[in-house]
């Protein structure tokens, strides 16, 4: 393939602080992959805020592997920041994107989008975002609704579409005439439990050890955080030998640990705060969990299922569209129902009298992963936009 320039139009926030730009680590990740494996230039543009995403931090622009410009949210893109480009990936979660098509075309480029989130994720999100009037939220809503259409529009209309998770491909798919699915994650080849791991991990379920129970990420009420503590109590209540491990920050960290200390869980449920994903959460859930819990209330494709995977983990979680698919699909963990914590704690203490079923998960959910590797997905992104290129 001749030299092209790739650019890609991303949503995910950025910074500059100090004369530093502030960047998401895992998209820094992404990007650098995808510069490894380009034949030719690599660059992104990133909306800038003035609050700093989780999980960022400083980077020092020229010394990336790929170019990065700033654009401020809201404004349009011009098409001078597109001339350079052959190839563009832009976000097709975000509203500015969705005009680019005849732009790109109109350079002799082509366009790929790539999305992740469905109108009913969009709406729940929306709607759990602090306080707003009924008036406002109709607003809200109907602009939801128009910038859908306008989505449907730009999809059908590109030259390839990359669908993060089931929910969005089942309504999203249809409508190009070159998409692929994949299944978003950071677990490479060395981050993947080893054999040894997994003997390890059945050895202590099959003694009848203490039930390790994991859950990692932001600590907010969008994803169903605030029920972790009481599902720890119906465990205590139902007599169960557990400890839950909780990993991450936000809104919600003090409001959690003040519940822990009121229902005397201390010696049972610990906060362990935001640590790194490679050298500490992958290493401490690959020796030391035996199941991750899952509350996430939408349908997005979180990271976290596949990573927890990756790490030996299956996964007991809430019937959102993307988790009960993916249980379907890897038979990797059990499915409760929404919002019910009770019936949640049901299902842990059902699995603590099954420590073989859980020992089988955890392979299959081992297994799973290995088939979706970082750099298998990837390969398989790069592959897509190459043959654009054809």
């Amino acid at each position: 393939m001749l030299s092209k320039h790739l650019l890609v139009i991303s949503s995910t926030a950025s910074a500059i602080v100090k004369d530093k730009t502030v960047l998401n680590s895992k998209f820094v990740s992404g990007m650098e992959k995808f510069a490894d494996g380009w034949d030719g230039p690599v660059s992104c543009l990133i909306p800038v805020y003035e609050t700093i995403e989780p999980f960022s931090e400083p980077y020092d622009t020229a010394a990336l592997p790929f170019g990065v410009t700033h654009w401020m949210p809201g404004t349009p893109i011009a098409q001078d920041q597109l001339a350079k480009a052959d190839v563009v990936l832009a976000s097709g979660d975000s509203s500015v994107c969705l005009d680019l098509v005849p732009m790109v075309h109109g350079i002799g480029g082509k366009i790929a989008y790539i999305i992740e989130n469905i109108p009913e994720t969009r709406r729940r999100i929306m709607l759990l975002d602090g306080p707003r009037s009924p008036l406002r939220k109709g607003r809200a809503l109907l602009w939801m609704q128009q910038t859908e259409r306008r989505r449907r529009r730009a999809f059908a209309r590109a030259d390839g579409l990359q669908v993060n998770g089931y929910p969005a491909w089942d309504l999203y798919a249809k409508l190009n005439r070159d998409p692929i699915l994949f299944l978003d994650n950071r677990i490479s080849a060395d981050l993947l439990a080893t054999a040894d791991d997994i003997d390890a991990r059945h050895r202590r379920l099959l003694d009848g050890a203490p039930l390790q129970i994991v859950h990692s990420g932001r600590l907010e009420p969008l994803k169903g955080s605030h029920e972790l503590v009481p599902i720890a109590a119906g465990l205590r209540d139902r007599n169960i030998a557990f400890e839950l491990h909780i990993f991450g920050t936000g809104s919600l960290e003090d409001e959690m640990r003040a519940d822990i200390g009121a229902r005397r869980l201390d010696g049972q449920v610990h906060m362990h705060g935001s640590v790194d994903f490679t050298s500490e959460l992958v290493p401490f859930c690959r020796a030391k969990g035996d199941i991750f819990l899952s509350c996430h209330l939408q349908a997005d494709p979180s990271c976290t299922y596949l990573e927890s995977f990756g790490a030996g983990l299956p996964v007991v979680g809430y019937d959102n569209r993307m988790w009960t698919r993916l249980q379907e699909t890897s038979q990797a963990g059990w499915v409760s129902p929404m919002g019910n914590i009770s019936a949640m704690a049901d299902a842990i203490a059902r699995l603590d009298q099954d420590r073989q079923g859980i020992c089988d998960a955890s392979s299959r959910a081992h297994a799973f992963a290995a088939q979706n590797l970082f750099d298998t997905v990837f390969d398989l992104r790069l592959q897509h936009l190459q043959r654009l290129c054809a």
